[in-house]
């Protein structure tokens, strides 16, 4: 079984749920083949999910790290929260392809995410699967 965690770029907290779901997992059924797509704080991640055996596939092609900062902005209005989160944070074009593209790849099993849309393109695009 092929199995693909796709946290949400936007924090450690998501890096961490999928990290913990992964050590689960792999305890409960240690043949599984686990991925995880990592779209954030790489260098922090990667040696964690390598030491339980987990392969990570970087999707963002550099280091970005959310936890220094904010991801909104002070004035929060119509531009700022959809223009400048939304859209760069969720509904990022490139990013969405290149998921898009690891699905039809990777042919999981099962996609495990907490990123909105990141399991309705894996829908729109696969077939045979389960999305959680």
């Amino acid at each position: 079984m092929k199995i693909v965690l796709a946290p949400n770029p936007t924090g450690s907290g998501h890096n961490m749920r999928a990290f913990a779901l992964a050590k689960a997992m792999r305890h409960r059924a240690p043949d599984t083949e686990l991925i995880v797509l990592l779209a954030s704080l790489q260098t922090t991640f990667t040696p964690l999910f390598d030491s339980i055996g987990v392969i990570v596939i970087d999707i963002a092609g550099e280091h970005v790290d959310h936890a220094t900062k904010s991801n909104l902005n002070r004035r929060l209005d119509w531009a700022t929260y959809i223009g400048g989160y939304i859209s760069s944070s969720f509904l990022n074009a490139e990013r969405l392809l290149k998921y898009i593209a690891l699905y039809q790849e990777l042919e999981p099993d099962f996609v495990i995410s907490d990123k909105p849309c990141t399991v309705d393109y894996r829908d729109a695009v696969c077939t045979d699967y389960r999305a959680l």
